[in-house]
């Protein structure tokens, strides 16, 4: 007998805002999630954030208790605007290097 093994071919996908949903406990964290749904975050996006703002960057995906504290934070939180706005912006593309000056 042989056993077959499936090994994921790339990267967890993150979770669809139903399975989000369903983690969340109360109404107002639902409510909070149809914040950032109205705010245009997508569900990549959005377990980004809760790694991020959990500290679980080392993790490929967000547990439960991430996307709850998220959802405490909310979509109009000063840093929940600035991940979505790293998370959006291409990767090098930062600010320009700075001119040096001659000397």
């Amino acid at each position: 007998m042989t056993k077959h093994t499936s090994k994921p071919s790339g990267p967890p996908q993150a979770p669809d805002f139903k399975k989000v949903r369903n983690s969340l406990r109360t109404i107002q964290h639902r409510e909070a999630l149809g914040g950032f749904i109205k705010a245009g975050w997508t569900p990549s996006e959005l377990s980004a954030f809760a790694c991020r703002i959990s500290g679980a960057l080392r993790k490929p995906y967000a547990h439960p208790a991430n996307y709850r504290a998220a959802m405490e934070m909310g979509a109009d939180h000063p840093c929940a605007a600035r991940a979505l706005e790293d998370l959006r912006t291409p990767k090098g593309a930062g600010a320009p290097p700075t001119a040096r000056r001659g000397s």
